[in-house]
């Protein structure tokens, strides 16, 4: 097997363990979604627009409440504004690329990748960090996208009297003990 394709499949094995947080944050999202009015296409466009679970959650909030659509973009921004900083630290590693790349790879930036490829892919000379990155990325992506819409048709199947606000700080405090009994 190629290096490249070894690295490819290691990224998305890698990213396997962060999949069952994925589906629980983004059920919770497409619930949100669709208790925003918005339906599976626009789930699936928010969800690919945004691609940022804290930022599609604050801007489906928003929307909800009725603010206007330059304070959900900047919110947007603002929350994902990390990925500036992930990125800027990333690009030496993923090697030379043309400036569109930068685009492209910083789409697919999120946390989960960005640990998985500066601690795994970095420091094994076997793996190339750029297809590991971008199969960690598939994965990710992919359940994300399922799982926003799973959750918006999904929606309906709730009992209306079901709050969901405190789903969000669950899913974080689930996430954090996760993390902490594993180290």
């Amino acid at each position: 097997m190629s290096r490249t394709r070894s690295s490819f499949l290691a990224g998305c094995r890698d990213l396997l363990p962060l999949v069952p947080a994925g589906i629980a944050f983004g059920l919770v999202v497409g619930v949100a979604i669709a208790q925003a009015g918005l339906g599976a296409v626009e789930s699936v466009g928010m969800s690919g627009l945004v691609y940022g679970a804290s930022a599609q959650l604050a801007a489906t909030v928003l929307w909800r409440d009725g603010a206007p659509l330059f304070v959900v973009v900047a919110t947007v921004l603002v929350i994902n504004a990390r990925f500036f900083i992930y990125g800027a630290s990333l690009a030496p590693v993923l090697g030379p690329s043309r400036w569109w790349h930068g685009l492209v790879y910083g789409y697919f930036l999120r946390d989960g990748i960005y640990a998985a490829t500066m601690t795994r892919a970095v420091p094994d000379p076997a793996i190339d960090p750029l297809p590991y990155f971008l199969g960690g990325a598939l994965v990710d992506w992919g359940v994300w996208i399922v799982a926003t819409v799973a959750g918006t048709l999904g929606a309906s199947l709730l009992p209306a009297s079901w709050s969901l606000d405190f789903i969000v700080p669950l899913v974080f405090i689930a996430l954090l003990a996760g993390a902490a009994t594993t180290r």
